[in-house]
């Protein structure tokens, strides 16, 4: 788009050189006519360089077709390599037709006003072998051209009414920038000093945009002014005192302070220095990135022990992973830190196995430790153990195959891990009330009487408590499920099962001395030995039952069963060697081999 200038705008600019002002640019651009009286062809453009250059070479300057807007419906311009002819079209189907057929596509042209303000009619000379259109918005032109023998293909777009570009007036902006241009930055802050930079450098840009409007004008005058009157002044300088303190774990000095003045707003680092026979606890730098107070750093140091661990060190932290070469121990402290390079890192993890299979007799944990691996204390000779509060997970047989009679969980512990107890000698364990997850075998193969599982608990793993001597189980109010051999060969007279446990794995009961059992009314199957090798005399099967699992109820004491018309599946063996005489089911359940014993007579209805 280009700018156009009145002889008579010019001349006041000349005459009055001290009033500054520029044109901003309109919303239409001027469409050039120009004639060829060899060709007979008609050239539009809105380029005044193509206007003038083909007045240059021949072409008749007919002056302003029509007025075109800048924005709209695209008109395409299409030239022809072969004819040397223009032809111009709002249609896209129009425009490939031609490219396919050799026109070489040359883009948009201009637009087409959308709001369809003046037509342009399209007029065609079948005759002609070269400027066969002609595009005009003079209707008088048109009827013309159609009575002499051109064929009218009717409205080709649509011009706008011309919008002439308003005069901007920037001598106000110009003789404020000329005002405050020279200001130094001197004592002005950095902030207020980089907002009126930013606002001279906008209004030097508006000032040299010639196209710039009033509104950006004003908008820049404004911004630069508040700029200029926003500049603040740097406040005095003013200091404060950092003490960097060096203390033992008693909180006592091991080396006098150090005491620095920095100025306000400063950042303030500094390392702790070595000292002999202390390792360094925490952080070995400190940093104040903003010092806006007297403050106070203080390095917190250790005595420089000796330790019999190998460790990793990572973010700060040490991780036991074994002993280090020829310095076992069977009674091994975990401490609390190690020193490395005079650096004191905190233990707060012990690597999976690392003081498995060691023959230990006794091991303390230190409270710092947070993580145990798997199998790190597995298979020693440990008789008690204290599990350090903070640690919220005890992995997969972390101490497994020991022969540990005591066990103190810390409260803050969530989750057993699989086989983490199991294949020791504990008569009695107590659950922290926290715990939700409990793993497979976590407490199998010891000597455990009495367990209390926590209300948080919704699912007992497999074989969890399997083999051990337990008489009372209390399950909790939550328990959705219970896995195969959770309870296997222990000495369970009676058991209470929450009514929304809705699935009892295999053998979940077997092997018991129960003598009455009442099952729940959301299980819809009976789990093959669930019951088996128990002392039941009776038992009543609940109508939400449907099948019944092989051994399900065998080697039991029933000398009465009642099983409701639900039951469509009984598995083998599933009553066999009780003490029935008769029993009743239904005439569409499927027996397994050796449902009952062959002494029983069966029922059916």
């Amino acid at each position: 788009m280009k700018k156009r200038y009145s002889f008579s705008g010019l001349f006041l600019v000349l005459l009055f050189s001290f009033f500054l002002s520029s044109h901003a640019e309109a919303a239409t651009n001027d469409m050039y006519r120009l004639y060829n009286p060899n060709s007979g062809e008609h050239f539009y453009t809105a380029n005044t360089h193509e206007r003038d250059l083909l007045k240059r070479v021949g072409w008749r300057d007919e002056g302003i077709g029509w007025y075109a807007p800048t924005s709209g419906d695209p008109v395409y311009r299409v030239y022809n390599p072969n004819a040397g002819d223009h032809h111009y079209t709002p249609h896209k189907s129009e425009r490939d037709h031609l490219v396919k057929v050799g026109w070489r596509y040359e883009g948009i042209g201009w637009y087409s006003d959308k709001m369809k303000t003046i037509p342009l009619y399209r007029a065609y000379n079948p005759n002609a072998k070269a400027g066969s259109h002609n595009y005009t918005v003079d209707k008088k032109e048109q009827n013309h051209l159609i009575k002499v023998g051109w064929r009218d293909e009717k409205i080709a777009w649509y011009g706008a009414k011309r919008d002439v570009a308003p005069v901007v007036n920037k001598t106000e902006l110009q003789t404020l920038y000329n005002k405050v241009r020279g200001t130094s930055q001197g004592s002005y802050t950095d902030a207020s000093w980089k907002t009126f930079q930013s606002a001279l450098n906008n209004a030097k840009s508006v000032l040299a945009n010639g196209k710039a409007t009033q509104s950006q004008v004003n908008s820049a005058k404004t911004q630069l002014q508040n700029a200029f009157n926003g500049l603040e002044k740097k406040p005095e300088v003013k200091k404060y005192t950092v003490t960097v303190k060096y203390l033992d774990s008693n909180q006592s000095d091991i080396k006098p302070a150090t005491v620095t003045q920095v100025v306000q707003g400063s950042s303030y680092s500094t390392m702790a220095p070595a000292i002999a026979g202390y390792a360094i606890q925490g952080k070995a730098s400190q940093t104040i990135n903003k010092v806006e107070s007297d403050t106070v750093i203080t390095f917190h140091y250790v005595p420089d022990v000796t330790d019999i661990f190998s460790t990793t060190n990572k973010n700060g932290e040490a991780t036991i992973t074994g002993f280090k070469s020829g310095q076992e121990s069977t009674d091994p402290v975990i401490p609390e830190y190690v020193v490395r390079e005079g650096v004191a890192y905190p233990v707060t993890s012990i690597k999976s196995w690392a003081l498995g299979g060691k023959d230990l007799n006794t091991v303390t944990i230190s409270k710092t430790v947070k993580e145990i691996g798997n199998y790190a204390f597995a298979n020693n000779s440990l008789r008690e153990v204290t599990v350090p509060s903070g640690i919220t997970s005890i992995g997969s047989g972390v101490f497994t195959g020991n022969d540990l009679e005591s066990v103190t969980l810390p409260a803050s512990l969530q989750a057993i891990g699989n086989d983490a107890f199991s294949h020791n000698n504990l008569t009695a364990i107590t659950i922290p009330s926290g715990v939700t997850s409990i793993g497979e075998r976590a407490f199998s193969e010891n000597k455990l009487k009495n367990v209390v599982i926590p209300d948080g608990v919704e699912f007992i793993a497999r074989a969890t408590f399997a083999q051990n001597q337990i008489e009372n189980v209390t399950l909790p109010a939550n328990l959705k499920e219970i896995g195969t051999s959770a309870f296997y060969v222990n000495r369970l007279v009676t058991v209470d099962i929450p009514d929304q446990v809705t699935a009892i794995g295999d053998d979940a009961f077997g092997s018991n001395r129960l003598t009455d059992i009442t099952i729940p009314s959301n299980l819809q199957t009976i789990s093959s030995g669930t019951f088996s090798g128990n002392q039941l005399t009776n038992v009543t099967i609940p109508s939400n039952i449907t099948a019944i699992g092989n051994w399900a109820f065998g080697n039991n004491l029933l000398t009465n069963v009642t099983i409701p018309s639900s039951v469509q599946e009984i598995g083998y063996n599933a009553f066999w060697n009780n003490k029935l005489t008769s029993v009743t089911i239904s005439n569409t359940c499927q027996l397994g081999t050796n449902a009952f014993d062959s002494k029983v007579i069966i029922n059916k209805e």
